[in-house]
């Protein structure tokens, strides 16, 4: 079941995938920390895929950008696919990926199911 934080971000986990749907198009700091502490109590000290929808997202504020880059984001992710729907979006995300460089393998999408397929095989690479 979804749980919602503070009526913009729905977290949940279904069967190996750590889902998250962010329903408002500015992230700020306080979305992007809850949404980080919520991942982490979720998971328990175990590693899940991580499947994150942000085409709604249009801003990301600079201090939710260095949140996102903190050691702690990627705790417990084996790997994040990270759904968007634009341009604007592959060239701030590949931007943020290359700066940051986050732990764990990520990679952005425009199509769900290729998105998902390439997290299990992810999975299976970590196996």
């Amino acid at each position: 079941m979804p749980h919602m934080i503070e009526n913009s971000i729905e977290i949940w986990i279904d069967q190996d995938i750590l889902n998250v749907v962010f329903h408002k198009e500015t992230l700020s700091f306080e979305d992007a920390d809850s949404a980080i502490k919520r991942r982490i109590e979720m998971v328990k000290g175990q590693s899940f895929l991580f499947f994150s929808d942000a085409r709604k997202i249009k801003n990301v504020s600079r201090e939710a950008r260095t949140r996102m880059a903190q050691k702690d984001s990627t705790t417990g992710v084996i790997a994040a696919a990270i759904l968007i729907n634009s341009k604007t979006h592959r060239i701030m995300y590949n931007f943020f990926m290359k700066i940051y460089k986050p732990d764990a393998n990520s990679k952005i999408f425009t199509d769900k199911d290729k998105a998902l397929e390439w997290l299990y095989q992810q999975k299976k690479i970590q196996s």
